[in-house]
This record gives C-alpha cells, structure tokens and sequence, in this order.
C-alpha cells in the first residue's frame, strides 16, 4: 500500500512538473524532428473563450510545446510497435530497416486531375518541335509492402497514366530498387540514380551528350528524414552525398520567386530546416538553370516534384538551359509568361504519391 502511495506521489509529481516547465520554457516556432510549424499561444478574448476556440487552441498549444515532447513520442512509439505488437505507429511503418507510409487507397479522381494538368500545359505551350515525355516515379512502398502491407495497385497505377496521358510513357520500376531510397525518408538517393539517369537520357536521345563521370561529395551530414519525427520510431540515417562534376559548378540557377541565383547544390542547406533542400535549394515554383558549357542549344523543361531536384542535375550538362517548373506553386496558365517552349524537350516527372494526392496541384 505504502508503495503505491509513493507511486502515486511520483506520477502527480512529475505531472506538477512538467505542467510548470510549459510555462517557463520558452515556446518553439518549428519541431525539426517532425518537420512541422508548432502551434502557439492563441489569442485570447471573450468571443474566442465563448466559442471553445480558444481552448480548441489552447489543447494544440499544449501539445505542441510540452517539455521532451519527442522523447515521449518516442516512448509511445515504442510502446505501440514492441508491447502492444503494432506493426505501424502514426501510419508508418519499418520493414528490413526502411521506413514507409501506409498508402493502399488509389484515387482515379486524383489522377484525372493530373492528367487534367498535364492536357492543360500540352494544349496551352507544346508543339511539333517538342519532345515530351512522362516519368512516373514509384513510391517505396512499390518496393517494400510486399504482403505485409496494404499498398497501391501500382501496375493498375502505371497502365491508368499511361493511357490517359497518352505521352511517351518511361517506367522507372526496372531502374529502381529499395536501397536507392533514403532509410528514413521518402525520396530517393542521388549517388544511386546513375543506371536510371543513363536509361532516362538514352530514352531522349541525349545519351552522348552527357558524361556521366561524377565525384561523390560527402557532406559529412547523416541525413534523418521526414519519417524519424512523424513516426517516432528508431530510425537509422544515411550519409548525405551528392554527384558532383565541374559542369555543374559553372551553372548558375535562378529562382523565380526569390529573384536569386544559386548553385546547383546549395551547402547552406545542410544546417536548415531538411538538408534534402541542398539539391537545387529545395522547393520552388519556377527555376531556371544556365549552362555556360551545354553540349546543345536546346533546352530542358522538367515539370516536377521534389525527386525532381536531385535527378535535374543529372541532365542538365545536355541542355543550354533546364527550367523546373513545380504546379503545386505556380498556376499553368503563368507558366508562358516566364518560359519559352520553343527547341525544347519536355519531361514530367512525377512520383506516384503525388499523382494519388487529389487537390495538390494549383
């Protein structure tokens, strides 16, 4: 009895505690474990106290911003997947050391309106001097759910956008594997692209124009992706690395939105908020890469996602200019204003979740 007693004691002690830490620890903007903006205080006021905004609120504020937050994730986590026997936690799960999202549900809806995209920029930009083509990108799930897991109906996938795109279809599938992916994270590896760069280029044509003879640059970083903070699970990194060549050195890339030129690879991002932003300085609506020692006066528009970042400069030694285009930050019918069409190739460049996602594009 005296024991539970000073159990008891210890639990509303260490509930005392941590209620008062939240008030003395400063509050946090971002959680770089779960890749997130966190909530902050809400503004109080009579009609936000009425409505039950403001305790609505106040339950995310205090989530968001208790003391050793992750370090209790953490903890859930492992009480979810060792004692309780889950075989997910928050959605995501970990099979041969590589961390996944549950996704089993394909959304034609979504992919109408991919395609619904990708008709409004052929019929909007493109002619008989283009050469167009669409890559579509499995997810790892393609790779690793097997029978342990729900996951997409990928050939149904494939085939669907294949015929409705009625483009010059590239499957990727053949040229991936699960190792060419990030532990713990969604996109894939750059130094482990190079088969699939190669079959990309030979599929366009500009096989002889590209040497695909890189250095691999290590940034000394390991890499803990977007899946260690969401999934609270013990995760291990990998090495972050790059392919690296004096071509590529010389190309300055600009940003539209920022009104900035860039390396190809942006070291500063190594210390912010996803080190996967040192590809082409993460995400943006347009940009536009110039190659001072282009093998060829055409140019390169890639319409992507952000798998597209850290293939792009792959290519680009082929082409006197590569512009990426992201739709989920740019409305297709702005696109002309900034890009001329004319003597280029034009490669979409999609992963499958992005496709499954109705609503993403703008």
């Amino acid at each position: 009895m005296k024991n539970t007693n000073k159990l008891g004691l210890a639990v509303i002690a260490i509930w005392l505690l941590l209620s008062i830490l939240v008030w003395l620890t400063p509050a946090q903007d971002y959680s770089q474990d779960e890749r997130r903006i966190l909530a902050q205080f809400p503004e109080l006021s009579l009609s936000s106290l009425g409505s039950g905004k403001f305790m609505d609120l106040f339950d995310n504020y205090s989530r968001d911003q208790f003391p050793e937050r992750f370090m209790f994730r953490q903890l859930k986590a492992q009480v979810h997947t060792k004692i309780l026997r889950q075989k997910d936690n928050n959605g995501i799960y970990i099979k041969n050391g590589q961390a996944s999202s549950l996704d089993d549900e394909l959304n034609l809806n979504a992919l109408d309106q991919s395609i619904d995209k990708i008709n409004q920029i052929r019929s909007s930009y493109l002619g008989e001097d283009n050469k167009v083509y669409f890559a579509l990108i499995p997810d790892k799930n393609y790779y690793l759910a097997g029978d342990d897991y729900p996951s997409l109906d990928y050939d149904r996938l494939f085939s669907y956008m294949k015929e409705k795109s009625n483009l010059n279809f590239i499957d990727l599938r053949k040229n991936l594997g699960i190792d060419d992916y990030y532990k713990s994270d969604l996109h894939w590896r750059q130094e482990r692209l190079l088969p699939l760069a190669k079959d990309l280029a030979k599929t366009m044509g500009i096989d002889e124009l590209v040497d695909f003879n890189y250095e691999i640059r290590d940034t000394k970083k390991t890499f803990l992706g977007v899946y260690y903070g969401q999934s609270g699970l013990k995760l291990q990194g990998d090495k972050l690395v790059y392919l690296d060549k004096k071509e590529l050195e010389e190309i300055q890339v600009y940003n539209l939105e920022k009104d900035e030129y860039n390396k190809v690879y942006n070291l500063e991002k190594l210390e912010g908020r996803d080190p996967y932003d040192i590809f082409l300085s993460g995400p943006a609506a347009l940009l536009i890469a110039d190659n001072p020692q282009a093998s060829s006066d055409r140019n390169l528009i890639i319409f992507r996602d952000s798998f597209g970042s850290s293939l792009a400069p792959l290519l680009m030694e082929a082409y006197n200019k590569t512009s990426l285009v992201d739709l989920r930050y740019i409305k297709p019918e702005l696109i002309g204003d900034y890009l001329d069409f004319e003597n280029s190739d034009v490669l979409f460049l999609y992963s499958s979740r992005i496709l499954n996602t109705a609503g993403i594009f703008k």
